[in-house]
């Protein structure tokens, strides 16, 4: 019996394709957003890894190979839009959404922190899809 390697990576990436279509992002660059919330620094690099499909990130010294990577891929001025505003726009890290909880001492701040960015950076990048360009 033979069966198809499939990693976890790619079982996530799966239900969040519909949305990432949506706002002119794929699924594997949302979820790098959900993955990259303990630290929103490694958020591109796992773009990279998915795309990829390494289970590693590889060291890339050259420019070129990235932009190589990411045009292969379908990037193009509306990606790059997409992502920077939905990156400036998305739910803040774990470690401050923990703080928010302890420092309020409600669970209910904890998740408007989380909701409230994230809406409104679908909804820019929505509005970027469909009525911009």
């Amino acid at each position: 019996m033979c069966f198809k390697a499939y990693s976890f990576f790619n079982f996530l990436i799966n239900p969040f394709d519909p949305f990432g279509k949506l706002i002119n992002i794929d699924g594997k660059i949302l979820t790098a957003f959900f993955l990259g919330m303990l630290a929103n620094e490694i958020i591109f690099p796992l773009i990279i890894m998915a795309y990829q499909n390494n289970s590693t990130l590889i060291p890339i010294e050259n420019f070129k190979n990235i932009t190589y990577i990411l045009k292969s891929n379908g990037w193009t001025i509306k990606t790059i839009l997409a992502m920077m505003i939905f990156y400036i726009n998305h739910f803040p890290c774990a470690t401050t959404l923990i703080t928010i909880k302890k420092e309020t001492g409600n669970i209910k701040y904890m998740f408007l922190a989380f909701i409230f960015p994230t809406l409104i950076g679908f909804l820019l990048c929505f509005l970027l899809n469909f009525f911009v360009f």
